[in-house]
């Protein structure tokens, strides 16, 4: 947003890693725009003042002091800002917990799974919004220094940022070990928000998992609430609404990209889930 720049870790192979931090306030305009914008990389917002909305994927988080707000790669998102916003970011890719052993932490962080609630509101913990607002402020004065050890230092405030967020999400509960149930209903939800696109047949997913259809079906109702093929569908419908509203794709080119042979079941489809055709969404968006 301000600034990009690279991250130094030293030791693992002398390669840098993508990593924003800064001030929104210091944001260029555009970054905090009614325009949508879509990001290949996790961002992460502490909102210290302002009024308006942030809308991540048609859905709109309020933004109000002492809120985290959390944007996963490929998510669409705009803001309708009503009175400035000031607070601190940082964006990061994944790859980073990979280098140091940590990716299965970051895997299990409940409020970064898809499907989940973006905004993290902790008005009414003061400890606990002072304490994310010390780590994003450490998080950023360990990126500007200039000794060698200041990227190990970045991701340990990072780290420390994802458990509070984590903490913060589950209303106070430390973080605990998934059961079975749970991990192959998280399972389930990362491998549809990677190929649902591409694969519609709940037999992909089960195989994957080594589990029968009925075992995964099963499993996704008892712990979410809907069945994978519920599940499914709404990963599906979500890429459409943001292709529909991000780009210039023709109804049958976002169908063909979506592996939908023919652009008229699509359609059907889309009017199935959300009561309307994807030609009468894309208008209904383009006018908000």
């Amino acid at each position: 947003m301000t600034e990009i720049s690279t991250l130094h870790i030293p030791q693992k192979g002398d390669k840098d890693y993508h990593f924003w931090v800064g001030k929104l306030e210091d944001a260029p305009t555009f970054a905090l725009s009614s325009n949508l914008r879509r990001h290949t990389f996790y961002l992460a917002i502490w909102i210290i003042s302002g009024e308006g909305y942030h809308v991540i994927d048609f859905e709109k988080v309020k933004i109000q002091p002492k809120t985290l707000i959390f944007v996963r790669p490929g998510q669409v998102q705009q803001w309708l800002i009503e009175k400035p916003v000031t607070g601190l970011y940082c964006a990061f890719d994944e790859e980073i917990f990979q280098i140091f052993g940590a990716y299965q932490f970051f895997k299990e962080l409940t409020f970064l799974a898809p499907f989940a609630n973006p905004g993290i509101h902790v008005a009414d913990d003061l400890i606990c919004a002072n304490k994310i607002e010390f780590f994003f402020e450490n998080m950023m004065s360990a990126f500007y220094a200039t000794d060698w050890a200041h990227g190990i230092e970045v991701l340990a405030w990072l780290q420390i940022l994802c458990i509070y967020a984590e903490r913060a999400f589950e209303r106070g509960k430390t973080i605990q070990k998934l059961t079975p149930s749970q991990q192959i209903t998280s399972d389930f939800l990362h491998l549809a928000d990677t190929h649902a696109m591409k694969n519609h047949n709940l037999s992909f997913y089960g195989n994957q998992l080594g589990i029968t259809i009925g075992h995964l079906t099963e499993t996704v109702k008892e712990v979410y609430g809907q069945s994978a093929g519920e599940l499914l569908r709404t990963r599906l419908i979500l890429e459409a609404k943001r292709l529909l509203a991000h780009t210039n794709l023709t109804i049958s080119e976002i169908a063909q990209h979506l592996n939908y042979s023919d652009p008229s079941y699509f359609s059907r489809a889309f009017k199935r889930e959300v009561g309307q055709t994807p030609g009468s969404f894309r208008q209904e968006f383009q006018r908000v």
